[in-house]
């Protein structure tokens, strides 16, 4: 599958609502974290399955890693309100964009309010099982996420990356690849 779609889905992943059995209300959570959620990422035929963690702080930041095997760190991306910063570690670039560059590239939009609005939980169900669906550049993209194991108002625990030993690309090159 190609690499780009992978960075595309790592960005649209955290628009999925993350589910869990106990329903926590708006007012009531600062920090969240999901570790070890069964990610499926399907490009038109292609099918990709991989684990991620999501970490959040309420309002300030967002973050998913993916680990596609053996608990290796292949990709984070990182968002804060203001902007997204995606590092690829395999191949040692990163990207950083605002929401209205990232916005213009998949359909439908990407704003920092609907992510927070699906971390808050204000689209959840029942269900542990959510999928978002997207179209970048004429490919249909759908994600999966399973994860019943949501920890709230948890320490989260994310190491810096040293953005200096990776090489800047635009959001666009990286997609690219």
């Amino acid at each position: 599958m190609n690499h780009r779609y992978i960075i595309l889905l790592c960005i649209a992943c955290l628009v999925i609502g993350c589910g869990t059995q106990k329903q926590v209300t708006t007012s009531q959570w600062h920090t969240l974290r999901m570790t070890n959620a069964a990610t499926t990422i399907e490009v038109d035929a292609s099918t990709m399955e991989v684990m991620c963690t999501i970490q959040a702080v309420r309002d300030s930041f967002i973050a998913i890693s993916v680990l596609p095997m053996m608990g290796i760190e292949m990709l984070r991306v990182e968002m804060t309100p203001q902007q997204i910063t995606v590092i690829d570690k395999i191949n040692h670039r990163y990207a950083q964009s605002s929401w209205k560059e990232a916005a213009t590239m998949v359909i439908p939009r990407l704003r920092w309010d609907d992510i927070q609005s699906f971390i808050e939980g204000k689209h959840l169900t029942e269900s542990v099982r959510h999928a978002l669906g997207y179209t970048y550049q004429g490919h249909r993209i759908s994600v999966t996420i399973e994860n019943d194991a949501m920890e709230w108002n948890e320490p989260i625990q994310l190491r810096a990356i040293r953005l200096n030993r990776y090489q800047k690309v635009s959001l666009s090159q990286l997609l690219q690849r």
